[in-house]
């Protein structure tokens, strides 16, 4: 290895030679990310990378004396810049490609701590080249991934090539113009990068063997779907597709998975069972039923035979929609009222198919689809389906999901989650973001014979989608990551407003033509960029106006001239737009390299004796549940992990489902409040010990705390105690805090509320422990100061604050039952989120007063918590007195990459304030807090003083109605 002193990065030959490498790298990763295919672009960028590092990092390459860091580095930001110039050159398209150029910046940071010294002396240049490319995969791998769902060219074009721009509202004749739709206002893209020619040609063709791999009809709304080999296509959808709902009695509103998890768990069959594909005629089967069964619920059938017209009428509603159905009589009312749990009907739709112009007049059984998005003049018309008569995944689009979703440590989810009625297999991850319309069949040269359909909208996905459709029980996933990947903000899809929080999944089709479609028919979709008629675009008129899909808006990641995706902040703080790194839009992101920034301000501390990289640690709940999300904490950056809470004898830890309801803004796009009945662990501690041992071996350096809970027991405590310390952890957090289920043990925050146990149990953990230890408290208390200071008086380290707080999140005034509904009933549960902020900072406020004046220069520490979602959130804590700030549901709202974004943020307000270390602020607020008995007699002196300017008033009679408002703005502090 070459490791002399000299920086030889600006030595002309240097220079020419990673000037060459550029150009040839842009012109090769151009064809390779325009092969469409993950796999080569991958193992291209992480080999040549790899080579490039290992070569100057072995001295191969570099004159005498130059220092290899040096020249990587320069070397790195010229690979970084080629994938900028040749993203540029195929799509234009900024956020994917700063993925990669993240990645590329971070490959030596990668390498270094893997240990490429080592492998370069004992393995040599070429072995450890093959190790550092097989390393890189991963992280090249995912950007890769984001860069092919939105940059998807046709491989073998010449892109620099004048060409036709298409767009999806139409073509035009130069390359980059606008496109043909009037008003658009949106530059037209290059029709070779969406994938068509320049021709007005109107054919179907398919990317390569896409074809109808799944079929799947819901006969009941929101209960278990049947899957087919062929089904009819229907005016309403698939034949029995979505015809039965389940309503209120009172008001006969639609009732689904959102508000019944359990609905999930309804099998449902149509008997005979050639009734569904076409093969058996209704007409001919007086016995024909649709047959329902459900956990501790007798079979029920209903009989098909009898025309639902004929049958009596109930007004329903899905939506906005409002109209009348069939109502299926008593025993079909009684067996669901029974399975519920409360009054409910099972409708049926009795709509008659109309013309294309829509329904007849008055007509109130037929429910046409928004004609804001259905074709012009097409009539589509649909059942009981929330909006859309059929709804289409792509399997690849799923399988890509899915390796976000492992990626984060999460289990895989099946198709099934998404309740499709089509799934299609061949097709490229998201290429039906690109589809305005399909042909499923047709065996003529250009697709004749088979049913057109249109791809009228995206699908927005819901809370369904979390409900594992085998059990019934709701987790987080897939909305976490579809709103890191698939929101209207991240893909760009900003028109209408309400497509910017939504997140989307799959599309909604609606048909031209009836007929029968089958497992194993083709898939096709038009072969040129098609002219609509009127100003229809992609998404029909409601997005006219922004047909730019499959790009997020550049503006964002532009800091300035020359596009860079890296730019300087103050102090020379490396800022990567939150968007690339999973964090909050908007923030600014810190490059972090095993839990510490790489630049600006340090934001290292030291706690009890523990050094942290950071200040920021997972809070102890889901995101501490695992070895597989404890190292993906790790991974990430976070200074510290605080595993979820456990116990001897995991076996009396029994959840339910669901356990989380939250409250959300007025708008509906931010969740501002969280509510949990989760009880700690329910895994072995058996289990939980060996995961901690195997990190603390994967992370010798990095602080893992074991969060404990017990009965009022002294010997439970001390095995307790000592199985953990065998296990290697850092330090404990004792649960005397949690709000819900545990305290009818007499565990959690009955202990915390009562001073004298307090003092007994921390007694006895102490003595047993030989590392630090903090005692969480609750909030749910008068004086928070007080158990404070029991536990630090009682040999504790440190306490951390606060916990969550009892709550009721609401009542659903459709059902009259509280959320979250589990079999009808609920508990009071632990409060989280952004709305208990300014609540934990009260707390932690008081616990550093207290810790000031009963504790100076003891070491005792705070760690605070509550609401924490920025860097800011968490300066605020730090002024407080906090020497750590733990994040549980901000992770669970955001991911763990979120870490980058508080230490971006965290440090964009140290530059502010020209703060090097956290201790420079640490408790810096504390000062100007006091009585207010004190308030009011320091704002008497001001005023004394102030007299004669007459600034503000000192009493009420002073008032006067000529100057009222100036009077009243003379009293306000923020203005």
């Amino acid at each position: 290895m070459q490791g002399g002193t000299r920086n030889c990065s600006s030595d002309a030959g240097l220079q020419d030679s990673l000037q060459y490498l550029g150009t040839q790298f842009e012109e090769a990763l151009t064809d390779a990310l325009a092969s469409g295919l993950i796999t080569p672009p991958t193992e291209y960028i992480a080999g040549r990378v790899a080579t490039l590092y290992v070569l100057i990092h072995s001295g191969q390459v570099l004159p005498d004396s130059c220092n290899y860091t040096d020249a990587t580095d320069h070397a790195l930001d010229t690979l970084r810049d080629a994938i900028s110039a040749a993203s540029e050159k195929l799509c234009e398209e900024d956020y994917a490609a700063g993925i990669i150029g993240l990645n590329v910046s971070l490959a030596a940071a990668t390498l270094e701590k893997a240990g490429v010294q080592a492998q370069l002396e004992s393995k040599g240049a070429n072995t450890t080249i093959d190790w550092a490319t097989k390393l890189l995969l991963g992280p090249f791998g995912y950007g890769v991934q984001a860069f092919s769902k939105v940059c998807t060219p046709l491989p073998g074009v010449d892109y620099t090539a004048p060409t036709e721009s298409c767009t999806r509202t139409g073509c035009s004749g130069s390359a980059g113009s606008s496109s043909g739709s009037s008003g658009s206002g949106t530059a037209g893209l290059d029709a070779s990068i969406l994938g068509v020619p320049d021709s007005a040609d109107t054919g179907f063709e398919s990317d390569g063997g896409e074809a109808l791999a799944q079929l799947f009809v819901y006969p009941v709304k929101s209960c278990r779907g049947i899957q087919l080999q062929a089904a009819v296509v229907a005016p309403t959808g698939l034949l029995f597709d979505r015809q039965f709902m389940v309503v209120k009695e009172s008001g006969g509103r639609f009732l689904t998975q959102r508000q019944f998890p359990k609905m999930a768990l309804v099998q449902v069959a149509v008997v005979p069972a050639g009734l569904l594909d076409g093969s058996v005629d209704l007409g001919a089967c007086p016995d024909a039923a649709l047959v329902l069964n459900a956990p501790g619920m007798p079979e029920l059938k209903v009989p098909l035979a009898r025309p639902a017209a004929s049958k009596p009428q109930i007004q329903v509603t899905v939506w906005e929609w409002s109209g009348l159905a069939a109502d299926e009589g008593d025993e079909p009312a009684a067996w669901w009222s029974r399975y519920l749990g409360l009054p409910c009907r099972l409708a049926r739709y009795a709509g008659q198919p109309g013309s294309a112009a829509g329904p007849a007049e008055g007509d109130p059984f037929r429910r046409v689809v928004d004609t804001d998005w259905a074709p012009a003049g097409s009539g589509a018309e649909t059942a009981f389906s929330d909006g859309f008569p059929f709804l289409l995944a792509n399997e690849k689009s799923l399988e890509e999901l899915n390796s976000q979703l492992a990626y984060k440590g999460e289990a895989e989810l099946p198709l099934n989650r998404f309740r499709p009625n089509f799934a299609v297999r061949g097709a490229r991850a998201f290429a039906e973001d690109k589809w305005s319309s399909l042909r499923i069949g047709g065996a003529g040269p250009e697709g004749e014979g088979g049913i057109d359909f249109d791809n009228v909208k995206p699908c927005s996905r819901c809370k369904v989608t979390t409900i594992d459709q085998a059990t019934g029980e709701e987790g987080m996933e897939p909305l976490v990551t579809l709103r890191e990947q698939r929101s209207g903000r991240a893909l760009g899809w900003e028109t209408p407003p309400d497509f910017r929080g939504s997140l989307f999944f799959c599309w909604n089709l609606t048909a031209r033509q009836q007929g029968v479609v089958r497992v194993g028919d083709a898939i096709q979709h038009p072969r040129h960029c098609q002219q609509r008629s009127g100003a229809e675009g992609l998404l029909g008129r409601a997005m006219q106006t922004s047909c730019t899909l499959r790009a997020p808006g550049r503006a964002a990641l532009q800091c300035g001239a020359g596009r860079s995706r890296r730019c300087s902040g103050r102090q020379g703080v490396p800022v990567v737009h939150a968007r690339m790194a999973g964090g909050l839009e908007g923030e600014p992101i810190a490059e972090l390299l095993n839990g510490a920034v790489t630049s600006g301000p340090d934001l290292s501390v030291e706690v009890n004796g523990l050094k942290l990289p950071n200040p920021f640690v997972i809070g102890s709940g889901p995101p501490g549940t695992n070895y597989a999300v404890m190292k993906k904490a790790f991974d990430e950056g976070w200074g510290g992990v605080v595993a979820k809470t456990v116990s001897l004898d995991s076996s009396k830890v029994i959840n339910v489902t669901p356990r989380y309801a939250k409250m959300k803004s007025a708008d509906g796009k931010e969740v501002i409040g969280w509510e949990n009945i989760e009880l700690i662990s329910d895994r072995p501690l058996e289990v939980m010990l060996k995961e901690f041992k195997q990190l603390k071996q994967e992370f010798p350096d990095r602080i893992l705390i074991a969060s404990i809970m017990e009965e009022y027991n002294k010997a439970a405590w001390e095995e307790l105690i000592e199985r953990c310390q065998e296990a290697g952890v850092d330090a404990f957090e004792i649960n005397f805090s949690c709000p819900h289920g545990m305290p009818e043990r007499k565990m959690g925050m009955a202990m915390g509320q009562d001073c004298e146990i307090l003092y007994e149990v921390c007694g006895w953990i102490n003595a047993k422990s030989t590392i630090p230890v903090w005692a969480k408290m609750t909030p749910n208390i008068t004086d928070i100061a007080q158990p404070a200071h029991t536990a630090l008086a009682a040999g504790c380290e440190g306490v951390t604050a606060i916990n969550t707080i009892t709550s009721v999140m609401g009542i659903n005034l459709d059902t009259l039952r509280p959320e979250p509904c589990v079999e009808g009933h609920s508990t009071p549960g632990g409060y989280s989120s952004k709305a208990v902020k300014p609540i934990a900072l009260a707390k932690c406020m008081q616990i550093a007063q207290m810790i000031q004046r009963d504790f100076p220069n003891s070491g005792a520490t705070l760690s605070g918590l509550g609401g924490v979602n920025t860097g800011r959130d968490a300066a605020e804590f730090i002024l407080l007195g906090s020497n750590t700030v733990q994040v549980c549901t901000g992770v669970m709202l955001h991911g763990y990459p979120l870490v980058k974004t508080l230490c971006g943020g965290l440090q964009a307000f140290m530059q502010q304030h020209d703060f090097k270390s956290i201790e420079d602020f640490r408790g810096a607020s504390l000062p100007y807090f006091t009585t207010h008995h004190e308030l009011v007699r320091m704002q008497r002196e001001a005023l004394d003083a102030k007299k004669k300017a007459r600034v503000g008033l000192a009493k009420d009679d002073e008032w006067s109605g000529d100057g009222f408002v100036a009077e009243a703005a003379s009293m306000v502090s923020n203005n």
